[in-house]
């Protein structure tokens, strides 16, 4: 009769089995899926709010601490920090935050946030308040110099480019005693980046603004014939001074002319930007 064989088995907990447990849960793998202590925030003497961003991070960096920039406006996000960045120009700091995962206070072992918001616009309240964005001034029957710079005072906006509110009428090379009507964006409208160039619509000194708007490929078209009380389209004809009289090629003006006005007849006999020595 066959012998039974039997087969001895290694024990499941043998002094290998316990070492080498113990040296994968020792791993870094196993180690990095552990909750990391939660950073704090810490007091720093230092103050950025209130500083542009570029000067804000220079001073933080040349002391020591590593920096993060965030916009308040959520439509922008992060800002780049890093040294010599492009991105940072433009932004002034509201608010900071020094945070540290062991609660030192080590430049070393800092990280200072900063709530960020684009220059000209200004700081909300708290970090949790809305931003209170600068709105499009009236500028209605304002002379367009006197337009522009309102909306700069204002909004902070320096673009303020001069378009004609009327589609036949064409622009002089100096349209600063033009009357203003609106802007493209509209009275009252929402600043929420003083770099946008903001469209004011203008038409000439004695002109009237337009009445009603239409809607074409090009976008608003509005033509004086249609809104001027004469309905006439000549009287959409505008000069400056003589100097634009004589540079079109209409010089003299009659009083019965296009762009005739008592401004330009020196002597008022009827006859304006008459030739050189006669007026």
């Amino acid at each position: 009769m066959p012998s039974r064989r039997t087969t001895k088995t290694r024990p499941i907990f043998s002094p290998y089995t316990v070492g080498t447990a113990l040296l994968i849960f020792s791993s870094p793998i196993i180690s990095s899926c552990s909750i990391l202590p939660e950073a704090k925030t810490v007091s720093i003497p230092q103050k950025y709010s209130g500083k542009e961003l570029p000067t804000a991070v220079q001073s933080a960096q040349i002391a020591g601490y590593e920096t993060i920039a965030h916009s308040i406006d959520t439509d922008y996000g992060d800002v780049d920090t890093e040294p010599g960045s492009e991105e940072m120009t433009g932004w002034t700091v509201c608010f900071q935050k020094a945070t540290s995962s062991s609660g030192s206070t080590d430049p070393e072992d800092v990280t200072i946030e900063l709530d960020v918001i684009m220059k000209g616009i200004p700081c909300p309240i708290s970090p949790e308040s809305s931003i209170a964005y600068h709105r499009i001034p009236r500028i209605k029957g304002m002379k367009y110099t006197d337009a522009a710079l309102l909306i700069y005072k204002e909004t902070s906006v320096v673009d303020t480019p001069a378009a004609s509110a009327y589609s036949d009428v064409t622009l002089p090379s100096d349209v600063g005693d033009w009357k203003a009507c609106s802007t493209d964006d509209g009275e009252g409208e929402e600043v929420t980046n003083p770099n946008f160039e903001v469209n004011v619509e203008v038409v000439p000194p004695s002109a009237k603004c337009p009445k009603k708007e239409s809607y074409g490929e090009g976008g608003s078209v509005y033509l004086y014939k249609d809104d001027d009380d004469t309905g006439s389209e000549e009287s959409a004809t505008y000069y400056a001074n003589c100097t634009a009289v004589r540079e079109a090629g209409d010089a003299p003006l009659y009083a019965d002319d296009p762009g005739y006005r008592e401004g330009l007849d020196r002597d008022g006999d009827g006859v304006a930007c008459e030739p050189w020595g006669r007026q």
